[in-house]
């Protein structure tokens, strides 16, 4: 199975799928908010998955069960994230959005994807690599200005934790956003930012440009340290930085702090 083809095929037939919607629509009014949108996205990735032949099992954010393609298989794990920022697509605002998508065999991460919505790049990598639009791409060494950090923060709970764990960086060589997402993570490959976390214990759909920029030359761990364990079934806080000075100085801010069970 050619992933790399297969991947890529899945996030241009999402995003052309989705940019062709005349009306999105809200299906819910919870937190996790779902539109149309996201529906039509995974049901596009099935379709996809489904005529290439694969035998897998398909995880994605708007799906409680895991979804058997081709008669499942326990071995070989896609998750998905149909729509990240699902909230800003619905408003118009596309620059933030984007599909995730991430292939595990034996809960090994094998090979990542995350298109952007708005111009259509793709972000991917496989075992060895990581690209740009098939291009390869490092993590920067060298940076102008400060760093910028990224968190992912809209509630009361994740913004105290975010701002208050990292308000000390401030008065050095960081910036500090609280925006960010599959997307924003993917572009620390190219050095457009030096690190995302999220501070509240997350699922796998949201660790697919993280492992871009692993394949890049970054440095991925949950925020105490520890290596990220690919199971779908888990969630894990999330730091991704451009190097090992940076990861460190923010898991200093969170070396007495355990968010991975809340």
């Amino acid at each position: 199975m050619d992933w790399v083809e297969l991947g890529k095929k899945c996030i241009i037939s999402t995003i052309k799928a989705i940019r062709e919607l005349k009306e999105v629509e809200t299906l819910n009014n919870e937190i996790n908010i779902q539109t149309n949108a996201d529906i039509i996205s995974q049901e596009v990735i099935k379709e996809v998955l489904t005529k290439s032949g694969v035998s897998c099992n398909l995880v994605s954010e708007e799906n409680e069960e895991v979804i058997d393609i081709n008669g499942g298989d326990d071995n070989i794990q896609i998750v998905i994230d149909p729509i990240d920022y699902t909230h800003l697509f619905l408003r118009g605002e596309l620059s933030f959005c984007s599909v995730g998508l991430l292939v595990l065999v034996n809960e090994v991460p094998k090979y990542s994807f995350v298109g952007n919505i708005s111009n259509k790049d793709i972000y991917h990598c496989d075992e060895d690599s990581a690209y740009k639009n098939n291009q390869k791409i490092k993590v920067p060494e060298e940076i102008k200005g400060k760093n910028i950090i990224l968190g992912w923060a809209p509630y009361k709970l994740r913004a105290k934790r975010f701002m208050d764990s990292l308000i000390d960086l401030t008065d050095g060589d960081y910036f500090i956003y609280n925006f960010g997402g599959l997307l924003q993570t993917a572009k620390i490959a190219e050095g457009h930012y030096d690190a995302f976390l999220e501070v509240k214990a997350a699922p796998l759909h949201e660790f697919a440009g993280a492992l871009i920029v692993e394949k890049a030359g970054g440095i991925i761990s949950t925020l105490q340290g520890k290596p990220i364990e690919w199971n779908p079934k888990k969630k894990q806080t999330l730091l991704v930085s451009r190097n090992k000075k940076i990861h460190q100085d923010i898991l200093n801010q969170f070396k007495d702090l355990n968010y991975e069970d809340s």
